[in-house]
């Protein structure tokens, strides 16, 4: 678990061959430093909206705006969360759409499933935090080392990194079911919704 977005930055650029920085700028003026702060933050958004990562979700009850939306498909809109980076779903069940930072369906108050944005990278899974560290190396390389065949390597660590975050995580998603056998608790709950 990371304890501060300049240990996940630092990962990313060790791993580039460059110095660690000791802050973000202004304490840390360096163009390691630089550049780690101009990224971090939206490839970390990037990587968390990859995947339905258990750390990243959280639920939030919402009443409809009192403006009925445009499209007369829909009775109701909701305002999204400002952390809301990905909708992952609602609840009760119904159809529903994403339009800009509105979601529209038809039911007067519902309770949203989202990713949320991470500010507190103590909040991090370890793997996600690895992902996230490779996405930062992979975004930097071509300015940092500046060779092609090392910037493939970089992709090639980050696809990996994600690879295992999804599977470390869909792992913490996993029950034994009253019957004995294992199933997946996503899986579960949309079977339970679709009824």
């Amino acid at each position: 678990m990371a304890t501060s977005w300049v240990e996940v930055c630092n990962l990313a650029l060790t791993a580039l061959g460059s110095q660690p920085i000791t802050a973000f700028p202004p304490t840390d003026d360096s163009q390691a430093a630089k550049l780690a702060q101009a990224c971090y933050q939206m490839l970390a958004d990037e990587v968390l909206s990859a995947a339905d990562f258990a750390c990243a979700e959280t639920r939030q009850a919402l009443n409809a705006d009192t403006t009925a939306p445009e499209d007369p498909e829909w009775t109701y809109q909701f305002q999204l969360p400002i952390d809301c980076l990905h909708v992952r779903g609602v609840s009760p069940a119904t159809d529903y759409v994403r339009s800009g930072n509105m979601l529209l369906c038809n039911e007067v108050s519902i309770t949203l499933v989202y990713t949320r944005k991470l500010t507190d990278p103590t909040l991090l899974d370890s793997h996600v935090g690895s992902a996230i560290a490779a996405r930062i190396a992979m975004h930097l390389a071509p300015k940092i080392v500046q060779k092609m065949d090392f910037t493939r390597m970089m992709i090639a660590a980050y696809d990996r990194a994600l690879l295992e975050a999804r599977m470390a995580d869909a792992k913490g998603k996993r029950k034994v079911s009253g019957s004995g056998r294992t199933a997946n608790v996503l899986l579960d709950q949309r079977v339970e919704e679709i009824g």
